[in-house]
């Protein structure tokens, strides 16, 4: 039985052995190659850090905006647009992880991934 992905896999080396494009196949290879060379694929972990704390931080403001009781309305919306932000946010995260893009570690990735699953 022929999965999708065979399929798929057929079809890249149909399209790379079409001489109509083959120069363009070169082409996205070498942009590949230097777009590795340069570093486009390495992680950064100050950036990780810096989401994780963000996201922290937000789910913060979340928890307690709500408490100031003069803020009435106000804080409630207020606090229902920063729980938007978060999801957003978080939905990147989780996003990232599943891709294993995040750190560049699969197994960490995973494990981001699945805790910040849990808290949206």
């Amino acid at each position: 039985m022929m999965t999708s992905l065979n399929l798929l896999f057929i079809i890249l080396l149909e399209f790379n052995r079409d001489p109509k494009y083959v120069a363009l196949s070169r082409d996205f290879q070498q942009l590949y190659s230097d777009l590795q060379r340069e570093g486009f694929f390495n992680p950064s972990y100050t950036h990780v850090a810096l989401r994780i704390l963000e996201v922290s931080l937000l789910l913060a403001c979340i928890a307690f905006i709500p408490h100031f009781q003069a803020m009435g309305t106000f804080g409630k919306v207020l606090s229902s647009v920063v729980g938007g932000i978060f999801a957003g946010r978080m939905g990147w995260i989780m996003h990232e992880g599943g891709h294993y893009s995040f750190t560049g570690h699969v197994k960490t990735d995973r494990m981001i991934e699945t805790a910040f699953l849990g808290n949206i």
